[in-house]
């Protein structure tokens, strides 16, 4: 089993600020040459039902919510880039898995679809999760602002379970919609964090924002009553496996006060294995060959890499105090009476 890292560990952890003021932006720099192209796409639902599982391995999540096409963050890993139409941008006429990072695309009418979904679909106790296959607090959600006026909608909900996962520290701006919407239904924040190491996650995630602001963000929403944690998804071994990088952000984790700390190791579809791969060779052609090999025969790593990985993850949660959950197993409902809507003078 690979135990090594592509950098050597930082000696010094990333000061957290406790309050910055304005609240810092993600890196904005692009490439030379290289645009950002938004667009709008028509939405009929906001929520899409989640897809029946293999038997025994229970239902994620009931629904999932994105309100938008593509994600500015650029994370090579990301299996979104896939051809599933469901979520990948081949359904919108491209094929190159360059496109998703670089044309975004702003579903129009979300909110107003949310509300009728919450309406007439979505039942008592059912999970809700944002942020299934892009980052629903990417910067072009300063300007939308789609994720400010959902949380506005849930607000008027009672009964539900609903989750957000994000890499951005921007969600601290909702902390008041937040705690409303936890008011009434159960709610948790799960902020993804592959590596405390500032370099790797920028070689890693190229405009996402620094592991410190992610690790502020826990602590502001902790601060706040919110129940929030990290994700260690995905876990990439022989790039963010060695030791020290685990227990490093299992301790900053805790240090945060995140409540639980998760991971599932990378799996990877085309073209997201490809550009992946593709990406790695240009500076690690060792690990990228690894990875080729690994992911011949499908797109999940063999199990005797994944299972020892996760293992370790769930020791060093424990180790640290915080609860462990496998994959995006829905938060338990903190209310257990019926769900009810309330829109103007409509209720159900």
């Amino acid at each position: 089993m690979m135990n090594t890292t592509l950098f050597e560990p930082e000696g010094t952890a990333v000061a957290v600020p406790d309050a910055p003021t304005p609240l810092p932006d993600a890196p904005t720099t692009l490439p030379a040459g290289r645009q950002v192209v938004l667009d709008a796409v028509p939405t009929r639902h906001a929520l899409t039902r989640q897809r029946q599982v293999p038997a025994g391995r229970g239902r994620w999540f009931d629904w999932s919510a994105n309100p938008y096409r593509g994600c500015e963050f650029g994370c090579g890993y990301c299996y979104a880039r896939c051809r599933d139409t469901s979520i990948g941008h081949t359904f919108l006429g491209h094929d190159d898995p360059q496109d998703f990072e670089d044309r975004i695309y702003v579903k129009h009418g979300f909110v107003d679809a949310l509300q009728q979904d919450l309406r007439r679909r979505v039942k008592p106790g059912e999970h809700i999760a944002f942020g299934t296959s892009i980052d629903p607090y990417q910067p072009i959600e300063r300007r939308e602002r789609v994720m400010r006026r959902s949380l506005r909608e849930l607000a008027r909900a009672e009964g539900l379970r609903v989750s957000i996962t994000t890499k951005s520290q921007l969600v601290v701006r909702d902390i008041d919609l937040l705690r409303r919407v936890a008011k009434r239904n159960a709610v948790t924040v799960n902020v993804t964090i592959t590596t405390p190491d500032r370099r790797l996650a920028r070689f890693l995630e190229p405009r996402a924002p620094d592991p410190g602001l992610r690790f502020w963000a826990i602590r502001r929403l902790r601060d706040a009553g919110i129940d929030a944690g990290v994700f260690v998804m995905p876990l990439l071994p022989g790039i963010t496996d060695g030791e020290h990088d685990l227990r490093r952000l299992a301790k900053r984790a805790q240090d945060a006060g995140a409540r639980y700390l998760c991971g599932q190791v990378v799996f990877l579809r085309e073209p997201s294995r490809s550009h992946f791969v593709r990406r790695l060779r240009q500076a690690y052609p060792r690990v990228a060959a690894r990875y080729e090999v690994w992911t011949r025969q499908g797109a999940r790593l063999p199990a005797e890499v994944r299972g020892p990985l996760v293992a370790r993850v769930k020791a060093l949660a424990a180790e640290h105090g915080l609860k462990t959950r496998l994959g995006l197993e829905p938060p338990q409902p903190r209310l257990v009476r019926q769900a009810c809507f309330a829109f103007g003078n409509a209720s159900v």
